[in-house]
């Protein structure tokens, strides 16, 4: 391992590999920070509905829909019922979905 002012190396020996881990500027550390702090506090509902649609994407196959992206889409959502909650935060993906050959419905099911 070596350490710098920007980064950390790290070698492995079996099996051989080497990766960097690069230090965040402050700035982008702050806002990363707030972000994940914004996230601690949502409201129950919000939370159980990135919940079910976490499952419904996985159950779906979309393994290109990452779970931070999930939490992320569902900080600007101010709904107060889960379902129609749940509902938007698949929509959101919409793009995405379609782009793997699937349909909204063929998520949605598998919260039925």
């Amino acid at each position: 391992m070596k350490q710098g002012t920007k980064a950390v190396q790290i070698d492995f020996n079996s099996p051989h590999s080497m990766f960097d881990l690069v230090y965040p500027t402050k700035e982008k550390f702050k806002v990363e920070s707030k972000k994940i702090n914004t996230i601690r506090k949502m409201r129950p509902l919000h939370k159980n509905s990135i919940k079910l649609t976490k499952y419904a994407i996985d159950k779906a196959g979309l393994k290109d829909i990452k779970s931070y992206e999930v939490e992320m889409a569902c900080l600007s959502f101010n709904y107060n019922n889960l379902a129609e909650c749940t509902d938007h935060l698949i929509k959101y993906f919409t793009e995405r979905i379609k782009q793997k050959g699937l349909k909204i419905d063929d998520v949605l099911k598998f919260l039925n």
